[in-house]
């Protein structure tokens, strides 16, 4: 259960993350998973039985998930649109 949890996680993570990306920017979404991770790291340090250690991995699958759903867009968003943002524009045949 405890690795099941941090494989389950991530992924539902991923298919939701560029989306509030996207409506929310990637900074915010990018912060919010980093405080995931930081309380998944604090439940794993107080916890007391099998169901904190649960909580924990599934926290920090959310983080992780979220990192690389929306990381991931804001790096190839940025490559995919640096090639056109000063791109001129054709000339048109008379």
């Amino acid at each position: 259960m405890l690795f099941a949890a941090y494989g389950a996680v991530p992924v539902a993570a991923i298919l939701f993350s560029g989306a509030l990306s996207d409506r929310y920017g990637r900074r915010s979404v990018l912060l919010v998973a980093v405080t995931l991770l930081l309380a998944g790291l604090v439940v794993f340090v107080f916890a007391t039985g099998p169901a904190s250690l649960v909580v924990a991995r599934m926290l920090n699958g959310l983080g992780i998930g979220v990192i690389v759903g929306g990381g991931a867009w804001a790096v190839l968003g940025g490559l995919l649109l640096a090639g056109t943002a000063h791109r001129p524009a054709r000339p048109v045949a008379p």
